[in-house]
């Protein structure tokens, strides 16, 4: 048969010049273990700035809706105006996110953070990784006591122990001072101070930029 003498042909090659064929596969299983190393790099390489992107700016199709301080604008004009916004995109997770220059400290240590006041959904939306602690709950915005919950940045600046360890922040912001309880410490993938409070509690307790 064709294929049977095709089978011992091959044999008696590889029976022949046992060095050249052991080369040949060599080179065959090395080239293909290098192919796949490069298509894994390629993969991992995509992922880790897909995931500092979704960090910085959110996952992909993430719309931002900004209000700029002082602007003269109709509350209810602008609740309806987003609610269209995520009926019509079918957008399935929000959060708000108000901005405070505050000074932080913890004992000696002293530095100026940004404090970010956000939703529960903040850390699902930008792919923040808790390291210890918690993230910012739901039932966190109706609580009296705020809570705050700082980035790797920030812990390292202000020596901040693992959150369960009880430690509490001394923020001030426009005069008034505040002493809250860090729940957790999360990375965010930012190279400045960042602290996080919830949205609705930064808007009651602390006064607004400028004011």
């Amino acid at each position: 048969m064709p294929a049977r003498g095709l089978l011992l042909a091959a044999w008696d090659e590889l029976s022949t010049h046992r060095g050249r064929s052991a080369l040949s596969m060599l080179s065959v299983v090395i080239g293909i273990a290098a192919l796949t190393l490069v298509v894994a790099a390629g993969d991992i390489g995509r992922r880790t700035v897909l995931a500092q992107i979704e960090r910085t700016a959110g996952r992909p199709v993430t719309i931002t809706l900004s209000l700029q301080p002082g602007s003269a604008v109709d509350a209810s004009a602008v609740r309806d105006f987003i609610e269209q916004r995520l009926r019509r995109y079918g957008i399935e997770e929000t959060s708000a996110l108000d901005r405070y220059d505050v000074v932080a400290s913890m004992g000696p240590l002293t530095s100026r953070v940004e404090l970010l006041g956000v939703s529960a959904p903040m850390a699902n939306i930008r792919r923040l990784d808790v390291m210890s602690g918690r993230w910012l709950e739901r039932d966190d915005e109706s609580r009296l006591a705020p809570v705050i919950v700082c980035n790797v940045v920030c812990a390292a600046e202000l020596s901040i122990a693992p959150a369960d360890s009880g430690q509490r922040l001394t923020i001030e912001v426009a005069g008034a001072v505040f002493d809250v309880p860090v729940v957790g410490i999360v990375d965010d993938g930012l190279q400045t101070g960042t602290a996080y409070a919830p949205a609705q509690q930064s808007g009651r307790e602390l006064p607004r930029p400028g004011n």
